[in-house]
């Protein structure tokens, strides 16, 4: 099988919104503490991050304040904010929604209209709606959080709105973040700026994933049923015989990062179906 596609495969008896973005960049850790702190992940230990987040989210205060030419946006409303770090063989994950109006905030960017070092603060935390579906060692305390800041040379580190075009990587000075949960349990980490790709979800290029395909039967049809992913297209396929050389296509589809559900009549005589993950 080519390495472009991959199949999910069951055997029958008988966009408007705006886009999301990804950030991707590695680095190392800096130190821990706590709970967090593990002979298993010392100073040092490499890691990967990845972001995501709605570029068509708006900002909820814009102020001019403490002097004019400084302005604050703060982005919370569907912002849809994610962050997956990757540790040795840990990994931590974080997603917020929409982020309440008050403290903490979720997705905060600070642009000059003079020379100054723009700031990304980006933050995950249960107090303010975050949700963690993979937090190693945690504990009953709380909060859970995640913080993530960059800092850019210049007031050219940042443009309009928070799409890839509007950030200039090549302005990014650091990037730092941090894991805590409860009272003096963190782990702090650092980001190589070299190492930063931003670009929408939709154009990453990903080894093709096999969807988990499931079927509903009537009288006189099959339905299959699978989560899309965008960043991929699905080749449908049926077949008689198994020993087959060929399948035959019956259609292909654009992933939706939606359910897809298709039916075919039995008319067409095949007893087996697969769906074919392949590179958009």
């Amino acid at each position: 099988m080519s390495k472009l596609q991959a199949v999910g495969f069951l055997a029958l008896s008988l966009a408007a919104p705006g886009e999301i973005v990804v950030w991707k960049a590695s680095g190392s850790l800096d130190e821990g503490n706590g709970v967090l702190l593990r002979e298993d992940l010392p100073a040092g230990t490499p890691l990967t991050i990845r972001v995501t987040y709605d570029d068509a989210a708006i900002p909820q205060n814009r102020v001019n304040l403490p002097f004019p030419g400084r302005f604050e946006d703060d982005f919370r409303t569907n912002i849809k904010l994610g962050i997956i770090l990757t540790v040795g063989n840990f990994e931590w994950q974080g997603f917020v929604e929409s982020a309440s109006p008050d403290a903490p905030t979720t997705f905060h960017t600070f642009t000059f209209n003079y020379p100054g070092a723009e700031v990304i603060d980006l933050t995950i935390d249960t107090s303010d709606n975050g949700t963690f579906p993979k937090f190693p060692f945690r504990i009953a305390e709380e909060p859970a959080r995640f913080e993530l800041s960059l800092r850019g040379t210049n007031n050219t580190f940042l443009g309009s709105g928070i799409s890839p075009s509007g950030i200039e990587l090549s302005a990014l000075s650091t990037a730092n973040g941090l894991i805590s949960n409860g009272d003096g349990n963190e782990l702090s980490f650092t980001l190589e700026p070299s190492s930063f790709e931003i670009f929408l979800e939709k154009d990453e290029v990903l080894p093709p994933v096999a969807p988990m395909v499931s079927s509903s039967v009537s009288e006189d049809s099959i339905s299959l049923s699978w989560l899309s992913d965008i960043r991929f297209r699905y080749r449908i396929e049926g077949t008689s015989d198994l020993s087959a050389a060929q399948w035959t296509e019956l259609e292909t589809r654009n992933g939706t990062s939606t359910p897809i559900t298709r039916s075919y009549p039995f008319a067409n005589t095949f007893r087996f179906y697969r769906v074919v993950a392949i590179q958009r």
